[in-house]
C-alpha cells in the first residue's frame, strides 16, 4: 500500500489543473501531506494600480482673447449708451469779391447708432447760408431723427421725425412725423441700400401766418457704394412726400454726389442738392438746385 501511494502522487501532481494552468501573476502554493487537510492556495496581493500624473497648463492672454464670442467682441466696441456709433461731419465755405460780393457757408452731419442686429437710430442735420451783394439768397436748416426696429434680417419698422425751416421759401416751420416699412437688401462697408414706404403727418407753417396740415405718403431711399478699390464712394438719397388730399402738392428733396477719402477719416465731398416744391407760395420758384464742395471727417 505504501508503494502504491508513492506512484499515484507524482501522476496526480502532473495532471492537476492548478499545475497545468498557472496564472501569470506571482503566487505561492503550499501542499500538506495526504494525511492532512486540503492544501490552501496563498495568493500574493496584486500589483498596485498605476497613477498617471496630471499637469495644469496656464492659458495665455492671447488664447483667452481668441476664445471670445462675436457678441463679446462687439460689446467691447460699444460706446455711449451701449451702441456702435458711425458718422460723418462735412463743412463747406466759399467767398467771392469784386464785381459780385458773395459768401456761402454750409454743412451737414449724419450719425448712426446700432444696438446689435435689432435696433438702429439715425440723426441727420444740415444748414445752408448764402449772401450775394448784401442780400441773403439762401437760408435754411433741417434736422431729422429716425428709429428702425429690425424684425427680420433685411426688414424693419421705421419711425421718423423731422423739422425744417427755409427763410427764402417763406417756410417758418415744416414738421414731418411718420411710420413706415423698410427694406435693406444690402448693408456693408462697400454697398448700402435701403428704402422706406409709409404714411406721414405733414404740417407747414408759413411766415405770413398761414398753416397747412395733411396726411401724406412718404417714400425715402438711401444708397452709397464704394468703387475703384475704395478710391471713390458714390451716394444718393431722396425723400418724396405726397399729400393724400392733393397729390399735386408734393415735396421732393434729394442729394447726389461722390466722396473721396483723403487721409485717415478725412473725406472730400462734391454733391448736388435738388429740391422741388410743386406748389410753393406765390413768387417762389418750384425748383432749387445747389452745387457744393465740402471737406469733412467720418468715423
Amino acid at each position: 500500500m505504501k508503494y502504491r501511494l508513492l506512484f499515484v502522487l507524482p501522476a496526480f501532481l502532473a495532471l492537476s489543473p492548478a499545475h497545468a494552468q498557472m496564472p501569470s501573476w506571482d503566487k505561492s502554493v503550499t501542499l500538506y501531506s495526504l494525511d492532512g487537510p486540503p492544501a490552501p492556495m496563498q495568493i500574493a496581493d496584486p500589483a498596485p494600480e498605476r497613477t498617471i500624473p496630471t499637469t495644469t497648463r496656464s492659458v495665455s492672454p492671447v488664447e483667452t482673447a481668441a476664445e471670445k464670442t462675436d457678441t463679446e467682441a462687439v460689446l467691447e466696441d460699444t460706446g455711449f449708451l451701449g451702441a456702435v456709433w458711425t458718422g460723418r461731419v462735412n463743412l463747406g465755405a466759399s467767398l467771392q469779391t469784386g464785381n459780385t460780393e458773395q459768401d456761402a457757408l454750409n454743412g451737414d452731419t449724419t450719425i448712426k447708432g446700432k444696438w446689435g442686429d435689432t435696433h438702429r437710430a439715425t440723426f441727420k442735420a444740415d444748414f445752408n447760408i448764402e449772401n450775394e451783394n448784401d442780400e441773403t439768397t439762401e437760408d435754411n436748416q433741417s434736422a431729422s431723427l429716425q428709429y428702425d426696429y429690425f424684425f427680420a434680417p433685411k426688414w424693419f419698422l421705421n419711425t421718423n421725425l423731422g423739422a425744417e425751416r427755409d427763410k427764402i421759401d417763406e417756410i417758418d416751420l415744416r414738421t414731418i412725423a411718420g411710420l413706415g416699412l423698410g427694406h435693406q437688401p444690402y448693408e456693408s462697408e462697400d454697398l448700402n441700400l435701403q428704402y422706406v414706404l409709409g404714411p406721414s403727418y405733414l404740417r407747414e407753417e408759413f411766415q405770413n401766418g398761414d398753416s397747412d396740415d395733411s396726411v401724406a405718403g412718404r417714400w425715402a431711399l438711401d444708397y452709397d457704394q464704394r468703387i475703384l478699390d475704395n478710391a471713390l464712394q458714390l451716394f444718393h438719397e431722396h425723400e418724396l412726400l405726397v399729400p393724400v388730399d392733393d397729390t399735386e402738392d408734393y415735396l421732393f428733396d434729394s442729394r447726389t454726389g461722390v466722396r473721396i477719402p483723403i487721409y485717415k477719416g478725412v473725406v472730400g465731398t462734391a454733391e448736388v442738392e435738388f429740391d422741388r416744391d410743386n406748389k410753393p407760395e406765390p413768387g417762389i420758384e418750384k425748383d432749387d438746385t445747389k452745387y457744393s464742395a465740402k471737406i469733412g471727417y467720418e468715423w
